[in-house]
């Protein structure tokens, strides 16, 4: 078979390929708390992470039909390199060529950087044993559950307030963001800090707000389309009012069930897992997915 290799174009379609392959992958491994991706979400991520075309590379049939992709992604000092997703029947060396490929320009362009894969779920047999025989080693496992927004009876400290935040309420959003511990550091600029909370959360319509004694100490947003449920997008809580985590999980229910979102909340150990995991039982929540992160010694 010829293979035709070729980086990411803008509006050439690449992006439906992508979705179509990675989907075809998700309806043949459903043990997941990944969903279905679209087109649409892929361009949307691209346009965000001002992806360079050689991060992202596709294989084709000589007639057009695609077969593979692989893309990357660099935050900072890390370098995230990804699995090379394929339909089931794209030979093994197409795939290898495009990791390969794909990790000699990622590692040439940025030297310094650490190289981490997935992250995967554990049920992924074949992805996790691809990267096992490139020499990557677990590097952190996440846990994955679901609760029903009944189920959200939480008790709530006394003297809190709560809103559904506006444009009138970005500075002091983007002040908390820069106070809590997880988020100071999770932008690149000032302005990417700006633009998402402007321009992605705010946008959404659902930002949820937390005060005490009329200052802002917590927020959060929810999120769809990425897994199961619906998700906490962020959480930012200001050092000392960790307790406003139990009024984040109580209004981000009442709002979704208020706007009709009817899925359940999907929690994960990612962020604040030392004020969630209390919690976990007695939010009656279900373990669905035990997701795995690999990370390459450099030698």
């Amino acid at each position: 078979m010829k293979v035709i290799y070729k980086t990411y174009e803008p509006n050439s379609g690449f992006e439906e390929f992508q979705a179509q392959i990675y989907n075809d992958h998700l309806r043949r491994n459903p043990q997941t708390s990944f969903t279905p991706v679209t087109a649409a979400k892929i361009k949307e991520r691209f346009a965000f992470e001002k992806k360079g075309p050689k991060l992202i590379r596709y294989a084709f049939r000589e007639d057009g039909t695609p077969l593979a992709y692989i893309q990357a992604s660099i935050d900072g000092k890390t370098t995230w390199i990804g699995y090379p997703w394929a339909f089931e029947d794209c030979p093994k060396e197409t795939q290898e060529r495009l990791y390969q490929e794909l990790f000699d320009y990622a590692t040439e362009k940025y030297p310094e950087n650490k190289i981490v894969i997935g992250y995967f779920s554990k049920s992924w047999d074949e992805q996790i044993q691809f990267v096992l025989d490139k020499g990557y080693i677990l590097k952190d496992t996440a846990y994955f559950y679901t609760l029903d927004p009944d189920n959200v009876k939480l008790k709530i400290p006394e003297g809190y307030s709560s809103k559904i935040g506006t444009i009138d309420d970005l500075k002091a959003v983007l002040e908390l963001s820069k106070a809590d511990s997880d988020l100071r550091n999770a932008f690149p600029s000032d302005e990417a800090r700006e633009h998402y909370f402007k321009n992605r959360v705010l946008a959404d319509g659902n930002l949820i707000l937390v005060y005490k004694d009329n200052i802002l100490v917590a927020a959060t947003a929810p999120l769809r389309g990425f897994y199961v449920g619906y998700m906490f997008r962020f959480t930012a809580i200001r050092p000392g009012f960790e307790e406003a985590w139990k009024i984040l999980a109580v209004k981000i229910a009442k709002h979704c069930k208020e706007i009709g979102w009817t899925e359940k909340i999907m929690i994960t150990s990612f962020e604040k897992w030392d004020i969630i995991k209390p919690q976990i039982k007695k939010l009656k929540a279900e373990l669905i997915d035990t997701q795995v992160q690999y990370k390459l010694e450099k030698t």
